[in-house]
């Protein structure tokens, strides 16, 4: 790939990533295939912008250390050369070779970028940075909002802490390596300005004052979808660590926003402090949240068996976080994906869950719940919801659980 260059989108979630990507997208930048791209949400109406190969690898190397996006990884010592990841390695120079091999200018956007930069740097040519920063006091709402509409809840001490952490790694890994702050903040206010900041960070700078392309961003910006703001007057008034760690935060933004740069090690110290201040309230979140989990299931499993009857199949997606058995109060429960009766992960897109779908219902399945932890996937899934909102009814909607008659001639069909 010599020649190339590659740009890598930084930036938590919630932050105006999505924005940014598109932006670059209208200056050039190769996202790749269409089909590869994760379809637009309710969350995300404009779209994410994001190849879901490349996410679903981000997300394989921090399950590879016990991580998830909003669990970071204590990652080991040189841990990108780690035998453990030579499959992921190999599965990400097919990736690249196959969607972006005859691109000179390419790049993609996902979040967990942040924490797992050192893995693709690895692998590809040294890569451009854009990082995309938004108010912690816009950033962490927004964030738990979102939480909620996938069928859980952080609390806000997570989403502070989580942004610290992103904003903090994302520093870390590109430190000495060309790299463009954005802070969604400005974007929104002047994005012709913007624009032609990342224009010329790209060597672009003629696609910027090209009408259509001005017309387009123009278009896509749209302040309406901007639901959070930071609240009037400073940042982390009031007590409490809740507090404390957001005035941190926010005064590390705002320094870095107001273009005063803070050394490597300001950073850091700023980060470890307010991370410091929410750890024992974390701590005590995370000693309480099973005994939540396990109550919200057991009420779950109490709503689903009083619609699915007794000897009767399910299907349940959930990804493998309701720790159920086989059989659940006289009910089978097959997973799904599913192979030989076991979880086998998420569908690699929509056409894979609609025919996984209706191969186990052709083998007696009678319904599908989809528990809280999966909701995303009706969002993100578009030929699932489609299919079975055209074939079959829900029965049930609530906080916790859709849902679906799949029987032959039952309420659910046409």
């Amino acid at each position: 790939m010599a020649g190339t260059t590659v740009i890598c989108v930084l930036g938590m979630h919630r932050s105006g990533t999505s924005l940014l990507t598109r932006i670059l997208n209208l200056l050039g930048v190769y996202l790749g295939p269409e089909e590869r791209l994760l379809a637009a949400a309710a969350d995300n109406p404009k779209g994410f912008w994001e190849h879901s190969g490349l996410v679903e690898i981000n997300e394989a190397v921090l399950a590879t250390f016990g991580g998830r996006f909003d669990k970071p990884p204590a990652f080991p010592e040189d841990w990108p050369g780690a035998p453990e990841l030579a499959g992921l390695r190999a599965q990400a120079r097919a990736v690249v070779a196959r969607d972006f091999g005859g691109a000179d200018l390419w790049g993609w956007k996902d979040p967990r970028n942040c924490l797992t930069a050192p893995f693709w740097q690895r692998l590809l040519p040294p890569m451009r940075y854009v990082h995309c920063l938004r108010s912690p006091a816009e950033a962490a709402p927004s964030l738990r909002a979102q939480s909620r509409h996938y069928g859980t809840e952080f609390s806000q001490e997570k989403c502070v802490w989580l942004w610290l952490a992103y904003a903090r790694s994302a520093f870390a890994h590109t430190l000495g390596r060309p790299h463009r702050l954005v802070c969604y903040e400005d974007l929104m206010a002047d994005w012709p300005r913007e624009l032609r900041g990342l224009a010329q960070f790209l060597g672009r700078l003629d696609r910027a004052e090209r009408a259509e392309v001005r017309s387009a961003v123009g278009d896509f910006v749209d302040d309406g979808l901007r639901h959070h703001r930071g609240a009037p007057g400073p940042a982390g008034q009031g007590g409490g660590p809740r507090h404390r760690a957001l005035a941190l935060a926010q005064r590390l933004y705002d320094a870095l926003r107001g273009g005063e740069a803070p050394a490597h090690d300001v950073i850091e110290c700023t980060v470890r402090e307010a991370q410091d201040v929410l750890a024992p309230e974390l701590q005590r979140q995370d000693r309480e949240a099973p005994q939540a989990h396990a109550e919200r299931v057991r009420s779950a499993t109490r709503e689903l068996t009083a619609l699915v009857p007794p000897g009767d199949t399910f299907i349940l997606a959930d990804e493998d976080r309701w720790d159920t058995g086989e059989m659940v109060a006289g009910r089978r429960r097959i997973p799904f994906l599913e192979r030989d009766g076991r979880y086998w992960g998420k569908p690699a897109d929509g056409r894979t869950a609609v025919r996984e779908l209706e191969r186990l219902r052709r083998a007696g399945a009678g319904f599908l719940v989809v528990g809280w932890p999966a909701f995303w996937w009706l969002e993100c899934y578009a030929e699932l919801s489609r299919h079975l909102g055209a074939r079959y009814r829900c029965v049930l909607k609530n906080d916790d659980l859709l849902v679906f008659d799949l029987r032959p001639g039952g309420p659910g069909c046409p």
